[in-house]
Formats: structure tokens, C-alpha cells, sequence
């Protein structure tokens, strides 16, 4: 869908631009100076409706986003005298409010007595994780995401993805805590190609940093968990593992030493290669002179 651009808005009438809000409300699209342009010429008109509660609660975040605190106070003002100021969803937004201003202190106040009264409501939840990542309290934010996946405030995928994630990018990363998170999404969902893949990669990243005994057999069970992946999506969408299969064959390929072990890699790495060159010629056609050479 095509939405209007800034310098269109004032040239829309009312129920256009409820139009526009209401599709940014409907789908994943984070326009935020659309939202409040568009919502402060309609927020305080009469006949909205009912839509005038969802229109102030999304024009007030969006303000945050472009860190318009007046009108982002404004909005939750009126919606505090109309639904109260200890509802869920108006402390949510006064904690986000906070949030914005760097009051992280008060807003994790604010998430936690939701918290108390509604031990499963995710969206605070995940506002606190961000406070804590954004005050790089990274040991903290771990805790908390493992205490919430023992409740139904998060699904077991979203945490330990999230867990993944900030093993992998903290100052000092901790790849074994990954693997182990990596472990629990793959029991999760056996044959979910993604963690597969991650599981190899992150086994991969293991090996290069092991100097040691340790780096063959992570190095295989690396190349057993990219081949387990492409046997579960073959597709082009999972060109990755391939690139994984090959590139692990060829790093572990001077640790071999048995004839079978040789010639099994060998197979493993040629049919890489093949795949590869055969993914890449289906692109040739749309994207003419694009080709794929494998180095040896």
C-alpha cells in the first residue's frame, strides 16, 4: 500500500487520514512522523468513535519514537480520564513514557506492579528486557528472561532466540550459553531448518576459536547439523547452510585423516559446490552476467 508522503498530509481530509492510521495500525509499518502529523489533525475531532482510544494510543507511541513527549503525554492524559490511570494498558504506556526520557528506574517501577497484577502480560515483559539491555545490564536481562520462560508471559522460541542473541552479541561472547539456548529452540522444533543452521554455525565459530582437540569434532558435528538443515529446506531460502556445508568441509578437511572420513567430506563438499553453482544459475536468468565460481 502506497501512504501518503508528510508534505501530503494537509491536503487529506478527515476520514483519509483515519484511513491511513487505521492501515498503519493493520500492518507491521513503523511511520511514526506520518502517525503524528496525521493524528494531530484528527485526534481531537469529534466523531471518532470507539477508534479515537486506538488512534491516541498509537499516535502517543509514535511520538515517542520521534520523541515528542508533550504530545505523547497528551494523549496518555486522555486516555488516563477515560479508562483510568491504573489500567493495564495506560500504565504500560506511562512506563514507555518513561522509558523514552531515560527514567528507566521509575519505568521498570511502573512495568513491574503490571507485572504484579498481571504475571503474564508479555508486552511489559519485553519493556523491561529493553531497559536492561539498554543499561547493558546484560546478567539482569538474562535472569529475567529465564524466570518469565517458567510462566506464559513468553513463549519458549521467542526467549531462548532472545537468549541466543545477547550470548552472541555481549561485550564478551558466550557461545557456549548460545549453543545451549540453540539446544532448547532445536527441542522446540526438531526440524526447523533456522535452528539448525544456527546450531551449526554457532558450533562452527566454537572450532575457530579451539585450538585444540575440540576443533574436529565441533567442525563435524558443525558440517552433521548445516547437511541436517538442507535435508529439512533445500531451497534457495536456505543458501546459507550450503555456503556453511562447504566452507566446514573445507576447514576440517586437513584434520581427516582416515580414508573414509576423506572421502565422505569429499562427497559432502563436491555436492556443495554443485548445489550452489546450480542456486546461483536460476538467479543468471534475472540477473544477467551473475555467476557463481567456487574456489577449491
Amino acid at each position: 500500500m502506497k501512504y501518503p508522503e508528510l508534505s501530503e498530509v494537509d491536503t487529506l481530509g478527515y476520514e483519509e487520514l483515519k484511513v491511513v492510521l487505521r492501515n498503519l495500525r493493520q500492518r507491521p509499518v513503523r511511520r511514526s512522523e506520518l502517525v503524528v502529523r496525521c493524528g494531530e489533525r484528527v485526534m481531537n475531532t469529534s466523531g471518532l468513535g470507539q477508534e479515537k482510544w486506538a488512534i491516541l494510543e498509537q499516535v502517543a507511541i509514535a511520538s515517542l519514537d520521534i520523541m515528542h513527549f508533550a504530545l505523547a503525554e497528551e494523549c496518555l492524559a486522555m486516555l488516563a480520564t477515560n479508562f483510568g490511570p491504573d489500567g493495564k494498558r495506560v500504565s504500560r504506556l506511562r512506563g514507555m513514557v518513561l522509558e523514552a526520557k531515560g527514567l528507566y528506574d521509575e519505568a521498570v517501577k511502573v512495568y513491574n506492579k503490571i507485572l504484579e497484577a498481571h504475571p503474564s502480560d508479555r508486552q511489559s515483559t519485553w519493556r523491561k528486557v529493553a531497559i536492561l539491555k539498554a543499561q547493558k545490564k546484560h546478567d539482569e536481562a538474562v535472569r529475567e528472561i529465564e524466570k518469565q520462560l517458567s510462566t506464559v508471559a513468553i513463549t519458549a522460541e521467542e526467549g531462548y532466540l532472545e537468549l541466543l542473541n545477547m550470548h552472541v552479541l555481549n561485550e564478551k561472547p558466550e557461545y557456549g550459553k548460545a549453543v545451549t539456548a540453540c539446544e532448547e529452540l532445536i527441542l522446540q522444533d526438531p526440524t526447523n531448518y533456522a535452528w539448525l543452521m544456527l546450531y551449526a554455525e554457532l558450533l562452527y565459530t566454537i572450532a575457530a576459536q579451539d585450538g585444540g582437540s575440540g576443533r574436529k569434532p565441533s567442525l563435524l558435528l558443525s558440517r552433521k547439523y548445516y547437511s541436517e538443515s538442507i535435508l529439512n529446506n533445500d531451497g534457495s531460502n536456505n543458501t546459507r547452510s550450503v555456503w556453511g556445508l562447504l566452507q566446514t568441509c573445507r576447514t576440517v578437511a586437513p584434520l581427516l585423516s582416515t580414508p573414509s572420513e576423506k572421502e565422505e567430506n569429499t562427497n559432502l563438499r563436491s555436492w556443495a559446490e554443485t548445489r550452489l553453482k546450480s542456486l546461483y544459475n536460476k538467479v543468471e536468468g534475472s540477473h544477467a552476467g551473475y555467476s557463481l565460481t567456487v574456489s577449491k
